[in-house]
């Protein structure tokens, strides 16, 4: 379960990682950042978009319905990459879960990540 945390509350591919699957890890891992990357740089882009709007007086209602409509203007291209991490990030905790059934034990003899055995003992 360790490597479900980990890709679950960590970062994506943190879990692949712990379980010695470095290619899934890395892949997920990259993905992960290069999409956090796109999401930085557009949100950038909305925030200097909203600065050159003339400011608002300091009015909590108009202050509210003036960040509504720039996250109605720019919703639709901040969402694919939302969508895109969101999908990233599940796709990194189950592919750890799933995982599970088939990582081999850690060299130092934790056992939390390996499902219990159902062979008899020789």
């Amino acid at each position: 379960m360790r490597a479900v945390a980990l890709s679950g509350l960590v970062f994506p591919g943190a879990g692949q990682l712990h379980l010695g699957a470095w290619l899934r890890g890395l892949l997920l891992i990259g993905a992960s950042i290069v999409l956090l990357a796109l999401f930085v740089a557009r949100s950038v882009g909305v925030v200097l978009d909203a600065l050159a709007e003339p400011p608002v007086a300091f009015d909590l209602v108009e202050s509210w319905r003036h960040a509504w409509a720039i996250a109605a203007r720019h919703g639709p291209e901040l969402a694919p990459v939302v969508w895109g991490l969101l999908l990233v990030w599940l796709v990194a905790i189950a592919d750890a879960w799933l995982a599970l059934g088939v990582a081999k034990p850690a060299a130092s003899g934790d056992t939390e990540d390996r499902p219990p055995s159902t062979g008899d003992a020789a």
